[in-house]
């Protein structure tokens, strides 16, 4: 019994001659677009009709055959249909050979038939690149994923870099810490000479009670021996904080004569003159002055 195949789809039209009065051929009165796919196709046939009616012989649906080469139904259409520009560029040929080879047909010769009938195929893939024969993949998928990983790389290296940028700690002059006041100078380590002497203040072999005071508001930073931030901020005019001798504290400020040493509570003497910075003035070194000149206004 034959059976009339559509060339332009997958439909199947099935004619009967125990339907039909007439004597004629089964596709008598059919239109021009039908061909028999059940007897031998004609030599001058298309590759494209070859390969639909090979396909068909073999009871393959076009599904079947985009599923076992991995590729997308309208590519076989396009294929069937010898319609390029359906195609992707560079993978002509290599779809051509995997269809011939599954339906049957040689696929030098189906190669070679559908350049010839198509025009010479310019898009073809240099000999040197291998294809997949069973895992082809549409090359616009695998190209998106190419993008994505090229921008995550760039993503991870800018972060990484930003990173670094900003944990870097940007590196500032260290000035190591002032000497201890020498006795007998006006202006000795940024401090003047006692502004108020009293005699009643505590000999100098009794714990030395110091402080700092702000005169007016300034920034200041005491640490300890270790390195441990006791005060990092602005103190307010009036504002004191009291010292511990022999602890091997530290203090830093950039207006040293905003800041006054308190002695029993009572003002001493400026720390230094008006924006002078200074850095890690060891507070030991500033209460043993202050003892000796003590002592020596004892005396």
């Amino acid at each position: 019994m034959a059976r009339a195949i559509e060339s332009e789809n997958s439909s199947q039209t099935s004619a009967t001659p125990e339907n039909s009065s007439e004597t004629a051929s089964p596709l008598a009165g059919k239109p021009p677009h039908l061909q028999l796919v059940d007897g031998p196709i004609a030599p001058d046939a298309r590759i494209g009709d070859r390969m639909r009616a090979a396909r068909l012989h073999k009871g393959l649906e076009i599904e079947d055959v985009a599923r076992q080469l991995r590729l997308r139904r309208d590519y076989i259409e396009a294929m069937e249909a010898m319609q390029v520009t359906r195609l992707p560029k560079g993978f002509v040929n290599p779809y051509i050979r995997d269809y011939a080879r599954v339906i049957g047909l040689d696929p030098a010769q189906a190669v070679e038939a559908f350049n010839q009938q198509c025009g010479a195929i310019t898009q073809s893939i240099p000999e040197q690149v291998s294809v997949p024969q069973s895992g082809t993949r549409d090359p616009s998928n695998v190209l998106r994923i190419v993008v994505v990983l090229v921008g995550l790389i760039i993503a991870a290296a800018l972060g990484w870099f930003g990173y670094k940028f900003v944990t870097t700690p940007v590196s500032e002059p260290v000035v190591e810490s002032t000497p201890a006041l020498p006795i007998g100078t006006a202006f000795t380590n940024g401090a003047r000479a006692p502004m108020t002497v009293t005699p009643t203040i505590s000999p100098a072999n009794r714990p030395l009670n110091l402080e700092i005071r702000a005169d007016r508001r300034a920034w200041i930073e005491i640490r300890g021996a270790d390195g441990t931030l006791f005060v990092d901020r602005h103190f307010s005019r009036g504002e004191s904080y009291d010292l511990r001798v022999g602890a091997g504290w530290t203090l830093t400020t950039q207006d040293a004569g905003a800041f006054s040493w308190m002695v029993d509570g009572e003002a001493f003497m400026p720390v230094g003159d008006a924006d002078q910075p200074l850095y890690t003035l060891g507070v030991d070194s500033i209460a043993a002055a202050i003892r000796e000149m003590i002592e020596t206004n004892a005396h």
